[in-house]
């Protein structure tokens, strides 16, 4: 497979971007973007692989969801204003029961926490890892299962990263696309943390594993 690293093939080098985080389990694990962690494992990972690169959603983009979400736990305190406003005035369009309102507002906040929750699992498992073998993608969804998609390194022809508003540039994050071999084989990535930096990472990479292998070749031809 492509990038794989052998006993008798030395490590290809490759600069990491300014852009790191602390080299602990705890930022490594919950990072939006880290190169080269030391501490992190993936199902199906070969023996001989390393990781180069884990990258998510930038962690702006969950909490923007968060807060949209948390912001309607202020709707049971809304109608509750509206109902005694109504009632001050002698309009009852409906009545709210004691027993009823209450178990209607625990619902609703446990609907607010589960709803909260999927938001991170889904953030945190939408995941894509570059190795010293190959690029993968896993699109994790909590109540629909996951599809994962991956290409070797080899196979990696572009990247490209766009920036489609001024939230993406305040927050220096874009879109990012990577090429491969196959027409049908594209990788979107949206909302990448310093996606120029991840950019210039990948291709670096794969240059580096291109000229090796092509160098490898070289030296064992006939």
């Amino acid at each position: 497979m492509a990038g794989r690293a052998t006993k008798d093939r030395p490590p290809v080098t490759i600069k990491v971007p300014k852009r790191s985080v602390k080299k602990d389990s705890a930022h490594e694990t919950f990072s939006d973007l880290v190169f080269k962690p030391k501490s992190i494992r993936f199902e199906h990972q070969n023996d001989d692989e390393h990781l180069l690169m884990l990258v998510r959603e930038h962690v702006v983009v969950l909490f923007s969801r968060m807060f949209s979400t948390l912001l309607l736990a202020i709707v049971p305190f809304l109608l509750l204003w509206v109902y005694r406003f109504l009632q001050s005035r002698g309009i009852a369009i409906f009545d709210i029961s004691t027993n009823w309102w209450l178990v209607a507002v625990v619902l609703w906040y446990m609907l607010l926490i589960v709803s909260v929750f999927k938001q991170f699992i889904d953030w945190f498992y939408n995941v894509n890892i570059m190795t010293t073998q190959r690029f993968i993608d896993l699109d994790f969804k909590t109540f629909s299962g996951y599809h994962v998609k991956e290409t070797p390194l080899m196979k990696i022809q572009d990247a490209s990263d766009t920036h489609g508003g001024p939230w993406q540039m305040i927050f220096d994050m874009g879109n990012l696309t990577i090429y491969t071999a196959s027409d049908k084989t594209t990788f979107q990535l949206p909302n990448v943390p310093a996606s120029s930096q991840v950019r210039d990472f990948v291709m670096d990479t794969v240059i580096a594993y291109t000229d090796q292998f092509k160098s490898e070749d070289i030296i064992n031809a006939p």
